[in-house]
C-alpha cells in the first residue's frame, strides 16, 4: 500500500522565537499520539524570495491515505491547527499525494 506526503504551507503573522519553537514541538508531536503518522516536521520558510509571502511549512508521512482523514479529525491535530489558524495572514496551502 502507498503511503501519502502531506504538505501544508502557512503564512503566518509575526511570531516570536519562542512562539515558533512551541508551535515546532506541538507539530512534531503528533507522530507520536496519532496512529498511522509515519513522520512531520515543521520549519521557517529560508527562501523568502520564492514563498509568495508563505512562511512555514509542515511536511507529513502518512502510512496510507485512510490516515489523511483520521489526523485531520484527531483532536491533538485540530489543537495545533486552531492555533495555526489563529495565527495565520492567509489560508493555508495544503496538498497530499501517495508515492
Amino acid at each position: 500500500m502507498p503511503s501519502v506526503e502531506h504538505v501544508v504551507f502557512f503564512k503566518l503573522k509575526d511570531i516570536s522565537e519562542e512562539q515558533e519553537r512551541s508551535l515546532k514541538e506541538q507539530v512534531e508531536q503528533l507522530v507520536n499520539k496519532i496512529d498511522g503518522v509515519l513522520s512531520i516536521v515543521f520549519g521557517r520558510n529560508i527562501s523568502p524570495e520564492r514563498s509568495q509571502g508563505y512562511t512555514h511549512a509542515l511536511r507529513a508521512t502518512f502510512q496510507s491515505k485512510e490516515i489523511i482523514k483520521i489526523y485531520a479529525e484527531h483532536p491533538e491535530h485540530v489543537k495545533v491547527a486552531t492555533q495555526l489558524k489563529s495565527l495565520a495572514e492567509a489560508p493555508a496551502i495544503c496538498l497530499d499525494w501517495e508515492h
